[in-house]
């Protein structure tokens, strides 16, 4: 993982800021005491890693027009070690699943890594979010399940605050669901074509 600040989780049927929402599935706006763990606030457990473990920081981030911008603080991450997951449990396994978040990357790894993802369990994860540095910008990929991530060439500036949204998109028969990454998509709108995409045939 890199070192990042990503706050307003929001898991829901629809493109935040565009569309109809069908459902609000979970939100999460980190409204924590800054320097509590994750794991210590009830609502966050983690999955693995024993070191560099995962605190929440201030302030919180903002991103204009976005829902719930500058709501609670932040969670704050480094390159490797604890990695967590929400405790709320809701189920998907039709139609598509958004997820959407605000990031901003002080610094990224040059061969990439994935921070966040739907989870199912300690070994299943879907629709991983992956960043790299690239000639010092941030390249965003994604992943459907656990194959290579595809990035996109597109570079985004460190140092500055993203709208990431990944979309899950559950297609019937077996290793053909999509996964879709859209990052600063404008507000308010039709949802826009995806940054980039991936399926998986693992």
């Amino acid at each position: 993982m890199k070192k990042l600040l990503w706050v307003l989780l929001i898991v829901a049927i629809g493109l935040p800021g565009g569309g109809a929402v069908a459902s609000m599935l979970h939100t999460e706006d980190f409204s924590y005491t800054p320097g509590t763990l994750l794991t210590a606030t009830g609502n966050w457990a983690s999955h693995s890693g024993t070191t560099n473990f995962i605190p929440v920081a201030s302030p919180g981030l903002t991103y204009p027009g976005y829902l719930g911008s500058g709501i609670g603080e932040a969670a704050s991450m480094t390159t490797s070690g604890e990695d967590d997951h929400t405790t709320a449990v809701w189920t998907a396994n039709s139609g598509s699943v958004y997820m959407a978040f605000l990031v901003n990357f002080s610094a990224a790894q040059t061969a990439g890594d994935y921070f966040t993802h739907f989870y199912q369990s300690s070994s299943l994860f879907y629709g991983r979010v992956y960043a790299k540095l690239v000639s010092g910008s941030v390249n965003f990929g994604v992943t459907r399940g656990s194959g290579t991530a595809n990035y996109s060439a597109a570079p985004f500036a460190l140092g500055q605050t993203h709208l990431v949204v990944v979309k899950y998109t559950f297609v019937a028969g077996t290793t053909n669901d999509t996964a879709d990454l859209f990052v600063d998509p404008v507000l308010g709108g039709a949802e826009p074509a995806p940054l980039v995409s991936a399926t998986d045939v693992a």
